[in-house]
């Protein structure tokens, strides 16, 4: 079993409190945050009764919205006596069933997500970094522990 230290968030509590890690980020979540909301007016329109009434079905799905931002929040963990390298060897099919390809465009080890670009942030991207002592992996947190777990189980 590989020697893991514990979770470290890589972004300070300020920049966690609000979620956006990029300009790019925040223009794409307003974007569909937009046509969403249209989406769900748009529902409301059809179904019968007042708009006042109608209004506790929008202001839910306006902060359900959020979710997928602190979903991608980066966290990290060191995994002890080994380099990026051999954990990228290892790690490679478990990432790809979690929905990551490697960009090879990239120095280093990046994984981006596999859902079309114009549905992905690249903020949602793993990374493996050679550290003193071993290979810090900075994923976010929707499958930081999936990770976690599987690095734990490493020889």
């Amino acid at each position: 079993m590989a020697l893991i230290k514990d979770f470290r968030w890589e972004l300070s509590l300020k920049r966690r409190i609000i979620p956006f890690q990029s300009p790019s980020q925040l223009v794409s979540f307003f974007f569909y945050l937009f046509f969403a909301e249209i989406f769900v007016f748009a529902l409301i329109e059809i179904l019968p009764g007042d708009i006042e009434k109608k209004i506790f079905i929008m202001a839910p799905s306006i902060f359900l919205s959020f979710f997928p931002l602190y979903e991608v929040i980066p966290k990290s963990f060191i995994v002890e006596g080994m380099s990026a390298n051999e954990l990228c060897y290892k790690a490679e099919e478990k990432l790809d069933k979690l929905g990551y390809k490697r960009c090879d465009e990239q120095t280093g080890f990046v994984y981006f997500s596999k859902l079309p670009r114009i549905i992905s942030w690249k903020e949602n991207s793993v990374k493996l970094v050679d550290v003193k002592g071993g290979c810090k992996v900075i994923a976010p947190k929707l499958i930081s522990k999936k990770l976690h777990d599987f690095c734990a189980g490493l020889a």
